[in-house]
């Protein structure tokens, strides 16, 4: 399964967007960290924030349709990141 993670499915690997290939040498505005701390944080405040909202509060059927929900968004999030890309 991490072979899949890594593979490159609809971009050239070696194309460079920016221009710059290292995240701390490149200057870069103060929301483009917003936005990557939310890319790679944003999943787990999501299901943490459900988790800590909904325990021992919600049924097993509003639990599994919540978990689906969030698993659709969190693929859904990097599937279109790796479209635009």
């Amino acid at each position: 399964m991490s072979v899949l993670i890594h593979f490159d499915w609809f971009r050239n690997p070696n194309k460079v967007i920016s221009g710059c290939h290292e995240l701390g040498k490149c200057p870069t505005p103060w929301w483009v960290g917003l936005f990557f701390f939310g890319y790679f944080l944003g999943p787990a405040v999501l299901f943490a924030s459900a988790n800590s909202y909904a325990w021992r509060r919600w049924t097993l059927k509003r639990w599994a349709l919540v978990i689906f929900s969030c698993s659709a968004l969190t693929v859904a999030l990097y599937f279109l990141d790796a479209l635009v890309k």
